[in-house]
């Protein structure tokens, strides 16, 4: 997540001093670093804890990731870079951040968010002699970015049974049902006045119905922001206004009226008459296949032969080596003629 929107999340949460903030589908944490600049204490929780504990893979070895971390870390200054050990410097995990800014590290939790009722418990505390009764919610706020489904698989553990016990499979999580499970966490465990704010994967034909509503959450933001010519998300705020109700409402009743469009085959399917941005992309790309065949067919020349993933990136890598080198040429350049014209300046005076 880039440090606007996450900066923009926790605002919308407001975020304060002493807050407790959850990001149930932290990966490796880039909100919570967010949440922890504002003064938060922060807990992450993912289902892969790998992402947690170490970082991705892509991370460490994708060249341009390895050469964009080499140009960051060279900003900070010395004493800054001491808080860091070598093997941190070269394989950053989710703690490398927290550390780098002097932000105290996130709680994290390995879990998978379909289960949390099974997981997480409202806190309990003495209502007088020796009764105990819930408390009304324990976190402040919620922030989270929940997987799209496009690159990271999701997941939700399968519970049958009359208590509802885990049979130890996994199937398909959907988006609505995440969302859903997003919300009824959110009513469950914020105190009144919390702040609920998450990215909501969609369309260009998203309707408001798609979201789940709870007699104790109100939407109040609901912001678009393009990621494709395919897909929209959304930047969803919601606050817990009233309490639990006495009668909890069902999981059906706060099921969203319409599912999300399911974002895996919508990136596979090429035919989309209601989307005009996407309809007239097609069109120029046909047109300039076309085109292409057309120029190799009357050449006579074998076409070329598209270039490897890796041989991209290290050309990538190239260039902007080239261009870093040839703007510290230019500054230096531009030093020596700023001091010779003020050199001039005094010979005048």
């Amino acid at each position: 997540m880039p440090p606007e929107e996450s900066l923009l999340m926790g605002n919308f949460c407001r975020v304060a001093p002493g807050s407790l903030v959850l990001d149930p589908f932290c990966g490796t944490g880039s909100l919570l670093v967010a949440a922890a600049h504002y003064g938060g204490h922060t807990i992450g929780a993912d289902a892969d804890g790998r992402a947690m504990r170490c970082g991705t893979t892509k991370g460490k070895t994708s060249p341009q990731l390895v050469q964009q971390r080499r140009l960051a870390l060279a900003t900070y200054p010395a004493h800054t870079l001491a808080r860091l050990t070598l093997e941190e410097q070269q394989l950053p995990d989710m703690l490398t951040n927290f550390k780098v800014y002097g932000l105290c590290p996130p709680d994290r939790i390995r879990m998978n968010f379909s289960a949390w009722e099974k997981s997480w418990h409202p806190c309990r505390m003495v209502d007088g002699g020796n009764q105990t009764s819930p408390r009304e919610g324990f976190l402040d706020a919620i922030v989270t970015d929940p997987p799209y489904g496009l690159r990271e698989p999701r997941k939700r553990i399968v519970q049958d049974g009359e208590g509802g016990e885990a049979s130890g499979s996994v199937a398909a999580y959907d988006t609505h049902e995440m969302v859903l499970d997003l919300v009824l966490f959110a009513a469950a465990s914020l105190t009144v006045g919390g702040y609920l704010t998450f990215w909501h994967p969609t369309t260009d034909q998203y309707q408001d119905d798609e979201l789940p509503t709870h007699p104790s959450m109100r939407i109040i933001t609901n912001i678009p922001q393009r990621v494709s010519l395919k897909v929209v998300r959304r930047l969803v705020v919601m606050r817990k206004e009233e309490p639990l109700p006495a009668v909890r409402p069902t999981r059906a009743a706060c099921a969203p009226r319409r599912p999300t469009e399911n974002l895996r085959k919508l990136h596979d399917e090429t035919h989309l008459p209601e989307n005009k941005d996407y309809t007239d992309y097609r069109e120029r790309l046909e047109r300039k296949r076309a085109a292409t065949q057309k120029y190799w067919q009357q050449s006579g020349e074998e076409p070329t032969r598209r270039q490897r993933v890796g041989d991209r990136q290290e050309e990538i890598v190239l260039n902007r080596e080239n261009k870093i080198r040839l703007r510290e040429e230019k500054q230096k350049e531009s030093h020596k003629q700023n001091a010779l014209n003020a050199s001039k300046n005094k010979t005048n005076k």
